[in-house]
């Protein structure tokens, strides 16, 4: 399959909240659809970090959200070979800003890590209370970092956003199966030869990955046994419908 993605290069750039350096790599850009930032990056890309420097094991989808209201990033790792447990992981965070060039966000210590198997935790609690206490994070910066306990599994589903970006490719590469139905709800109804379906979700991540996906052609075929005319779609974004 051929590459849509313009060759255009990235720079992710990521720090403490005291302006130490955290991690700072080159990303390929895939797209900028309104509030989401989604890049690939290559197996083997350079990661010049408070680790070290070392070159990545495994290619990922990071994907920033760039409205200002969303503190956290994601990153959902293409394993080639034999899976590792982690499958996506999510790096709670201050809201990411991006100028075209660079993307720049502060790390709040706090992870969610996405399992194979679906299970998903929040780790470094340890690094957080450090942290909170030595870069002396104000109460309120503190409560909302914090809340990344009470939001795994939007966590874990907004990670899974990445599965369908593989060697920088929309769509190209392996994806894991859910079910509508796991994540949306619906109505439906008729009136003479005509049928319409209501479709909507709790969250604006989950809107965003129906508005990709739920495409009309995709439709016709589910419906191709009753549905000889054409589809239309109706966007309702304020409703996540």
């Amino acid at each position: 399959m051929a590459s849509d993605v313009p060759d255009r290069s990235v720079r992710v750039l990521s720090t403490k909240y005291d302006g130490s350096p955290h991690y700072d790599y080159e990303a390929r850009f895939v797209d900028h659809d309104r509030s989401l930032l989604r890049l690939y990056v290559p197996v083997g890309t350079t990661m010049t970090s408070y680790r070290g420097v070392f070159p990545t094991r495994v290619a990922f989808t990071a994907l920033f959200f760039t409205d200002g209201d969303r503190w956290y990033n994601c990153y959902h790792n293409h394993w080639t070979g034999p899976r590792a447990s982690i499958e996506s992981y999510a790096n709670v965070s201050l809201p990411a800003a991006f100028d075209g060039e660079t993307v720049r966000w502060v790390d709040l210590d706090l992870d969610v890590l996405v399992r194979r198997t679906g299970g998903a935790s929040i780790v470094d609690h340890d690094e957080f209370l450090e942290h909170r206490e030595r870069f002396a994070y104000p109460d309120a910066l503190a409560r909302r970092a914090a809340e990344g306990h009470r939001h795994r599994r939007l966590l874990a589903r907004t990670a899974r956003q990445g599965q369908g970006d593989h060697d920088g490719r929309r769509g190209g590469g392996p994806m894991s199966r859910i079910r509508l139905g796991d994540i949306a709800q619906a109505r439906s109804g008729d009136k003479g030869d005509g049928s319409n379906v209501g479709v909507f979700v709790s969250n604006e991540a989950d809107y965003e990955l129906i508005r990709r996906v739920l495409t009309t052609d995709r439709v016709k075929a589910h419906f191709r046994g009753i549905c000889f005319g054409d589809v239309e779609r109706y966007e309702l974004p304020n409703l996540f419908a």
